[in-house]
C-alpha cells in the first residue's frame, strides 16, 4: 500500500469489501466538517462561554449572562460542535460500516454550507435581537437553512443504508445501523421543533415570548438534541468502533437491539414529559419524566458496559481513558436529570437552574466532549495521512477537561445555595478554554493541508 494514501482500515474496523467504496467516501468532506466544528466552537462556544462565566464569578449570579450569548454558546456546542462532527463522520464511516458507496454525495457536500449559513444567521439573529425587529424573520431563515441541512443528511444517510448490497458477518456488524437511523430520526424532529423555537427566540430579553422559549421550548429540544440525537448515535457508533479501540470482543448477545425500540420510548418520554412539567408541573408529568431517564440510563449502560468501558481488560490505548470519563460523566448526567423530584422533597427546589445546567454540562462537556476527543485522535490521523497526534497535548486536555467540567458541574449544583460557588465556575471556564486548545490545535494541523490521494486504497489480493 502507498503510505502516502489512507488507510481504509486504521482504527475504524471497516469492512473487507472496501473495493466498492469509490472517491464518494473522499475523507475531505469529512475533515471539512471537522474543521468547521472546531472554528464554530471556539469563536461561538468556548470563548463566549468562558466570558460568561468570568462576569458570573464576579457579580455572584447567573442573571448577569446576557440571555442571547447564552442562546449563541449552547448552539454553538450543540449544532455546531456536536452535530458537525456526527454528521462529517456520519458520511465517512455509514457507507463503510455497511461495505457500499456514499449515496447522493453532491447532495452530502452542499449540506455543510447550508448548516454553517444557517448557524451563522441563527447567530446574527441574537445579536440583533435587541434591537432590530426583523430579528424573528432572520432567526426563522436561519432555521430553515439548518432544517434543508440535515433533511440532506438524513437522506443521504438513509439511501446509503436502503441500498447496502453486502452485510458483514461479525457481531455487533449491523446492530449500529438501528441506532444510527433512530438518531437521525431524533436529529430531523429537532430542527422541525427549531422552527417555532426560532420563531420564540427572536423575542427581546425580557420579553414574554423569550420567557416562553426557555421555559417550554429549550428543556424539550434538548432533550432531543441531547439525548435522541447525540446519546443514540454514540451508542449506535460505539458499538462498531469500541472493540477496536479498546482490543476487547464485540458484544454477540444481541442486546443492543433488543434494548432499541425501549431507548427511542425513553426519550419520547423524556421529552413529552418536561414539555408537560413546564406547562402543568402535574405529577404524573413528572413520574413519566422519571420512567424515561430510568430506562434511558438502564438501556445506554446494558449496552456500553459490555462493550469494555469500564473494563480492566481494555487495551491501554489513548481513547481509552476519554471512553472511561465518558462513561462517568453520563452517569452523573443522567443521575442529576433524575434529581428534580428528590431536590423538591427535600429543599423544595425541584428543577432548580443550577441543577439543571450541572446536568446538562456533565453530558455535553463530559460525555459528549470526551467522546469526541477520544475518537478524533484515532479517526484524524487515519483520514489525513498525517503521523498519530501527539500524545503530551492530548493528555493535557483530558486532565484540564476533566477538571473544568468538575468545577463546572459541582459548582452548579452549589449555586443553588452558594454564592461564592460562581467563582468556580469561572475557573471552569479558563480550564475548558485551555483543554479545548490543547485538544483542538494539534487536531487542526493534523487534518489541514492537501490531501495525498483523492480515493481510498484498494486492498491488497491475499
Amino acid at each position: 500500500m502507498n503510505p502516502a494514501t489512507p488507510n481504509p482500515s486504521i482504527h475504524l474496523d471497516l469492512p473487507v469489501r472496501e473495493a466498492q467504496i469509490d472517491q464518494n467516501a473522499s475523507p475531505a468532506l469529512t475533515l471539512d466538517f471537522f474543521r468547521a466544528a472546531l472554528v464554530t466552537s471556539f469563536v461561538a462556544g468556548i470563548l463566549p462561554g468562558a466570558w460568561m462565566l468570568l462576569l458570573q464569578a464576579g457579580a455572584g449570579t447567573f442573571a448577569v449572562a446576557p440571555i442571547h450569548w447564552i442562546q449563541i454558546h449552547a448552539r454553538a456546542q450543540v449544532m455546531g460542535l456536536l452535530l458537525c462532527f456526527i454528521m462529517g463522520f456520519g458520511y465517512q464511516a455509514f457507507p463503510r460500516f455497511r461495505g457500499i458507496p456514499l449515496r447522493w454525495p453532491g447532495l452530502a457536500r452542499a449540506s455543510l454550507p447550508l448548516l454553517l449559513a444557517g448557524l451563522g444567521l441563527r447567530f446574527a439573529a441574537e445579536l440583533v435581537a435587541d434591537t432590530w425587529s426583523g430579528a424573528r424573520a432572520l432567526a426563522l431563515l436561519g432555521a430553515v437553512f439548518e432544517l434543508l441541512a440535515v433533511v440532506a443528511f438524513v437522506v443521504v444517510v438513509m439511501m446509503t443504508g436502503r441500498r447496502a448490497t453486502t452485510r458483514v458477518a461479525k457481531p455487533g456488524a449491523t446492530s449500529h445501523a438501528g441506532f444510527v437511523i433512530s438518531a437521525a430520526v431524533w436529529l430531523l424532529i429537532s430542527v422541525i421543533l427549531g422552527l417555532p423555537e426560532a420563531w420564540f427566540l427572536g423575542g427581546q430579553s425580557g420579553t414574554s415570548d423569550l420567557t416562553l422559549n426557555r421555559s417550554v421550548w429549550e428543556p424539550t429540544l434538548r432533550d432531543v438534541q441531547l439525548h435522541g440525537m447525540v446519546l443514540l448515535m454514540i451508542a449506535g457508533v460505539s458499538q462498531r468502533l469500541l472493540p477496536g479501540f479498546l482490543s476487547l470482543p464485540p458484544d454477540a448477545s444481541g442486546r443492543a437491539v433488543r434494548w432499541l425500540p425501549w431507548l427511542n420510548l425513553a426519550v419520547l418520554a423524556e421529552v413529552v414529559g418536561d414539555s408537560w412539567v413546564a406547562r402543568t408541573d402535574a405529577p404524573l408529568a413528572w413520574a413519566l419524566r422519571e420512567v424515561g431517564i430510568v430506562i434511558l440510563a438502564v438501556g445506554v449502560f446494558s449496552i456500553l458496559v459490555p462493550l469494555g468501558i469500564f473494563s480492566r481488560r481494555a487495551a491501554h490505548s489513548p481513547p481509552r481513558p476519554f471512553v472511561l470519563s465518558a462513561g462517568i460523566w453520563l452517569g452523573v448526567s443522567l443521575l442529576l436529570q433524575a434529581l428534580p423530584p428528590l431536590n423538591s422533597a427535600l429543599f423544595g427546589r425541584g428543577a432548580s437552574h443550577g441543577l439543571m445546567d450541572a446536568a446538562r454540562h456533565a453530558f455535553t462537556m463530559g460525555f459528549a466532549m470526551m467522546t469526541v476527543m477520544g475518537i478524533s485522535w484515532m479517526v484524524g490521523p487515519a483520514l489525513s495521512v498525517k503521523p498519530r497526534m501527539p500524545l503530551g497535548p492530548l493528555r493535557a486536555a483530558y486532565w484540564l477537561l476533566n477538571g473544568a467540567v468538575a468545577l463546572r458541574v459541582g459548582s452548579e449544583v452549589l449555586s443553588d445555595v452558594y454564592p461564592w460557588a460562581y467563582g468556580v465556575a469561572g475557573l471552569s471556564g479558563i480550564l475548558a478554554l485551555a483543554g479545548f486548545l490543547f485538544w483542538a490545535v494539534p487536531l487542526w494541523r493534523c487534518i489541514s493541508g492537501p490531501l495525498p490521494g483523492a480515493k481510498w486504497a484498494k486492498p491488497t489480493p491475499a
